[in-house]
C-alpha cells in the first residue's frame, strides 16, 4: 500500500512539474486527469499544420454541464488575467465571460489566452485556449475566430 501510494504521489509531481513551464494556473486543466471526464474535450495540436500558423503550442479544453470545474477554470483564468500585458474582457451577469489575454512573451514564445463562457447566456459550456508562438495579437484573435 506505501509503496503505491509513493509511486502516484511521484507521478502527481511529475505532472505537476510538467506543467509548470508554462507557470500559468490554467495549465492544470489541460491535464491527463480530465481526459476521463465525461463533460470534457481536451485538444491538443502538435506538427506541422501548427508551425505553418506560427504557433508552437495550441491546447484547449471545453466544460459542458460542469459547474465546478467551470468555476474553477473562470477562478484560475482571472488570476492569470492579472499578469496580462493586454486583455480584453467582458462580464455579465457578475460572470466573466469573455477574455483574451496576451501573458508576455516574445519571439516564439508569445503566450495568449482565450476564454468563453457561455453559462451567463444560458449555455453550460466552458471553453479556454492556450496558444504560444511567434504571432501578433491580431494573428491570435484570427486564429481564434476561425
Amino acid at each position: 500500500m506505501k509503496k503505491r501510494l509513493i509511486i502516484l504521489l511521484l507521478s502527481s509531481v511529475w505532472v505537476i512539474a510538467s506543467f509548470a513551464q508554462d507557470g500559468l494556473n490554467v495549465a492544470q486543466f489541460f491535464g491527463e486527469i480530465y481526459k476521463s471526464n465525461p463533460a470534457v474535450t481536451l485538444v491538443e495540436i502538435t506538427g506541422q499544420k501548427l508551425q505553418m500558423a506560427g504557433l508552437t503550442k495550441y491546447k484547449s479544453i471545453v466544460v459542458n454541464n460542469d459547474e465546478k470545474l467551470s468555476d474553477n477554470i473562470e477562478k484560475a483564468v482571472r488570476k492569470d488575467g492579472t499578469i496580462a500585458k493586454s486583455k480584453e474582457v467582458i462580464y455579465k451577469k457578475g460572470k466573466l465571460y469573455f477574455g483574451m489575454y496576451f501573458l508576455g512573451g516574445t519571439g516564439s514564445e508569445r503566450r495568449y489566452l482565450y476564454y468563453l463562457n457561455q453559462r451567463p447566456v444560458g449555455k453550460d459550456k466552458t471553453m479556454l485556449i492556450y496558444l504560444e508562438g511567434a504571432i501578433t495579437e491580431e494573428m491570435a484573435k484570427s486564429l481564434i475566430k476561425k
